[in-house]
């Protein structure tokens, strides 16, 4: 990505330094402009791991945009004094999005069909106006080579171009959902966004933390406490990385 005036260098990782608002506004201002690229959501997991893999960083790096979705990270741009970080988080950007109803066509793309039933079902619920482009859950192989990646998805990546979308809701987790976009930029005809949970959240499959939790930077706690044989690895171990990156750096 492209380093202005509000980026913020997060262990080599250019990341925006703004809020929730702003971004939105930024994002449709220049949809026209960034179709067939694609937008990231970094939380510490998502840092760490790009810190220490290369192709990942690649992925992030090569992002048209990657938003602060977690409070250490935007307490880390606040120390180098970028006092207008705020914290973008994945679902509340696409909830935000979508909040503009008929203005975009809107595809998602992860997850599994009755996640993709469900989310799509409680979005027309709520934005009765809202234009959607479809909804496709891949067939995922779990260990794909980098070299097989892009052709693995081809026929994903057509139906997605048939229907013409302005939003792609790109679900699948990191580091799966920034790798397949990094491989389908400049193939899709709109533009990506790695959500990750948001699908899970809004489709109301997954409960998320209260919003004080939020708040004070404590999700990834609401989370590991919620499903902690999964998540302990992710959060514990990367938290953990990141307090050492930050006090010592690499």
């Amino acid at each position: 990505m492209q380093k202005t005036n509000h980026t913020c260098d997060c262990f080599g990782l250019q990341i925006v330094a703004t809020n929730l608002k702003s971004a939105i506004h930024t994002t449709c201002r220049h949809l026209e402009q960034w179709r067939g690229k694609y937008i990231t959501f970094v939380n510490v997991h998502a840092l760490m791991t790009a810190v220490e893999e290369k192709e990942y960083f690649r992925a992030q790096e090569l992002a048209v945009c990657n938003f602060a979705d977690g409070m250490p990270i935007v307490y880390l741009q606040k120390k180098q004094d970028y006092i207008q970080a705020a914290r973008v988080a994945g679902p509340d950007f696409m909830d935000g999005i979508l909040k503009l109803s008929g203005s975009y066509r809107h595809f998602f793309y992860g997850s599994s069909k009755e996640t993709l039933d469900r989310l799509i079902d409680n979005i027309k619920e709520k934005y009765p106006d809202i234009q959607i482009a479809g909804s496709l859950a891949p067939d995922f192989v779990e260990t794909i080579e980098e070299d097989s990646f892009a052709t693995h998805f081809d026929a994903d990546i057509q139906k997605i171009n048939e229907s013409n979308p302005d939003f792609i809701w790109v679900g699948l987790g990191a580091p799966k959902q920034e790798l397949f976009m990094m491989h389908a930029s400049g193939k899709v005809n709109g533009l990506m966004l790695g959500v990750g949970a948001a699908f899970d959240f809004l489709a109301g499959t997954q409960k998320r933390a209260p919003k004080w939790m939020q708040v004070i930077g404590l999700e990834w706690l609401f989370r590991l406490a919620s499903d902690p044989k999964r998540l302990w690895k992710r959060y514990v171990v990367t938290n953990v990385k990141f307090l050492f990156y930050g006090l010592w750096g690499k």
